[in-house]
């Protein structure tokens, strides 16, 4: 018995570690898989796509070290969109199965996106108030007292309210904007606000947040959804300093409630000037001058609203996540010029658009990154490529 016991363990544990070596190489070639159909979008739309062979191999040559696979996918695609000639664009797979798993701890990743605790976690006045906060199945006040959850809003003052997983909702999936109407709380698909409505979509782990009414500079890009900066921020490997190394403006689509690319939404660069960049992409590879029906050029290259003061906050916020390098925020600015923060993002970063509209992923720290995860790459298991 003892014997076929260990034959038995050992044919799982062999099982096992093939499983995860086939999901490293599955990673890597969704990577390239999702890169290979965005290039090709990008090449039927932009008149000027060629990519000069000595960049595309400078840029192998410089990620070599990290990842034997560096698709040219990646640096065709950034370089045809921003006209930015540089070997340090990012290949998203390397991002993704070498860089950020060095930078972030994954294994407590979760705990720190939630949204229904982000209130808790941090200081100072800048979250969406929660009215209903369902964690792990059971219901939580403000203080953190259980409670039997009841849908009355702000004693009966607040309008609109905004349902979502408080956990795992990339995209801007089952996000719903419910709107009082008489005695009943309706979203635009039908449906009637309930605890059992709740509970039967999400199970467990979302939230009842206030509505924002956006600030008029950001609400002329699409009135319909509130529209934020993605601020990535960097806490250096060399002396732990905080540096905020991109913001983009993330604009939903014409009647969307959400923002996100992923849904329809553009993506406009911002330069280091603070300025909005003079084109916004989407993710079917479209590339515009002008939103709102034509109503924003962004030729005018408009200086962005409270863009420092958002910096700050970020940098300020960024310094209690001890457990990531990276982090990725989503930032509102109220009708009342409060900075409101929407998410936490520290795991799965999407930084295809970031790339996209405002070149090199980390900039002038690409050095320095790359190097430590050269240092480092061993701590990576079932690394074998």
């Amino acid at each position: 018995m003892k014997t076929v016991k260990k034959i038995a363990g050992f044919f799982y544990r062999v099982t096992k570690k093939t499983v995860k070596i086939q999901s490293w190489y599955l990673h890597h070639f969704a990577c390239y898989l999702n890169g290979r159909r965005v290039w090709k979008r990008i090449k039927k739309k932009q008149k000027q796509t060629n990519v000069e062979a000595g960049l595309i191999s400078a840029n192998k040559a410089y990620w070599k070290p990290l990842c034997s696979m560096v698709p040219q996918v990646f640096i065709k695609e950034f370089t045809a969109l921003t006209g930015i000639k540089s070997e340090l664009f990012v290949p998203e797979n390397i991002y993704f199965t070498t860089i950020e798993p060095l930078l972030n701890n994954a294994s407590i990743s979760s705990a720190y996106e939630d949204k229904a605790i982000i209130d808790w976690m941090h200081s100072g006045n800048y979250f969406p108030k929660i009215f209903i906060r369902n964690i792990h199945g059971t219901y939580y006040s403000e203080k953190g007292e259980v409670i039997q959850p009841v849908l009355d809003f702000g004693n009966g003052t607040i309008e609109k309210v905004v349902v979502k997983p408080s956990v795992g909702s990339q995209g801007g999936k089952n996000i719903y904007l419910f709107e009082k109407k008489g005695s009943q709380w309706i979203c635009e698909e039908g449906h009637v606000l309930s605890i059992e409505f709740m509970e039967s979509r999400f199970g467990m782990n979302f939230i009842v947040q206030e509505y924002i009414h956006q600030h008029p500079f950001f609400s002329q890009f699409n009135p319909s959804s509130v529209n934020t900066l993605r601020v990535m921020t960097y806490r250096s490997v060399k002396n732990e300093q905080i540096h905020v190394i991109q913001v983009v403006l993330r604009v939903g689509k014409d009647g969307s409630v959400v923002d996100n690319q992923s849904s329809g939404g553009y993506v406009c660069g911002i330069g280091a000037d603070g300025c909005i960049r003079d084109y916004a992409i989407n993710k079917k590879g479209d590339v515009v001058n002008k939103l709102a029906k034509g109503r924003v050029n962004l030729l005018d290259k408009m200086p962005v609203h409270m863009l420092d003061d958002v910096k700050q906050v970020a940098r300020q916020i960024a310094r209690r996540h001890v457990h990531s390098r990276l982090l990725g925020f989503d930032f509102c600015v109220d009708k009342d010029e409060q900075i409101k923060l929407i998410e936490v993002n520290n795991m799965d970063l999407a930084i295809d658009f970031i790339q996209q509209v405002n070149g090199p992923l980390f900039g002038e720290f690409t050095q320095e990154i790359r190097d430590y995860c050269l240092q480092h790459k061993h701590r990576l298991k079932h690394r074998i490529i």
